[in-house]
């Protein structure tokens, strides 16, 4: 699961309501639904964030996971992925009471129910309770492992969480899984050109996304 965001400038009268700033970034953004089955990787679903007072991308995410087929989980170990802008307790609450295992990355600061920073933990053995913005505990157990990213020319550490219990290594394995979804957006873009669009309607747009989901799917083996 991921949020990407299709950057425009002017004006596109045509699109009024779907074109917002998130993250000092104008244009459409997307939350995306990829399934990964083995080596493979396509694109399920997306919806459109309409702007703040609208449901938040969080909850878009939430509401696409809950309409997958369940006929077409069966027989599978389900994993969530997604990234630090869905590691809202209602997420990973609401994925883990479908029976599946949540795993989203989370920021540094983020605190426990011991009135710690997940920066101040110096091992990722031990079971945590998160609180959520109410300060109330978040009722599931939580595991928590970390990785190391190049950003900027420097190393950056990122923090991962998981309600199923996995040891520190399995959960920063299957965390980093997450970026394949980075290759359905960056094909998707870069070969078919999805950020340069230029529709001044809804259908079309719609459209343009659609065939460039499809074309991605027609072009994996």
């Amino acid at each position: 699961m991921d949020l990407t965001t299709l950057e425009k400038r002017g004006k596109f009268r045509g699109l009024q309501g779907w074109l917002h700033v998130l993250k000092n970034a104008r244009g459409l953004h997307l939350v995306v639904l990829c399934v990964k089955i083995g080596p493979h990787c396509f694109p399920w679903s997306f919806r459109i964030w309409h702007g703040k007072g609208s449901k938040s991308p969080t909850v878009h995410a939430l509401r696409m996971i809950q309409t997958f087929p369940g006929t077409l989980s069966k027989g599978f170990k389900v994993r969530v992925l997604a990234d630090g802008g869905f590691d809202a307790a209602m997420f990973m609450v609401g994925v883990h009471q479908l029976g599946y295992s949540c795993i989203v990355g989370t920021r540094s600061t983020r605190k426990t129910t011991e009135g710690k920073k997940l920066s101040q933990y110096p091992f990722r053995t031990r079971t945590i309770y998160l609180k959520d913005v109410q300060q109330e505990q978040i009722p599931i157990p939580i595991y928590f492992s970390w990785v190391w990213l190049e950003r900027n020319g420097g190393w950056e550490k990122r923090y991962v969480l998981s309600t199923e219990k996995m040891t520190p290594d399995n959960i920063r394995r299957t965390g980093r899984r997450r970026w394949t979804i980075e290759g359905v957006f960056k094909i998707c873009k870069n070969r078919f050109g999805l950020h340069h669009f230029g529709q001044q309607s809804k259908i079309g747009v719609l459209r343009y996304l659609l065939l460039s989901l499809v074309a991605y799917v027609g072009m994996t083996p």
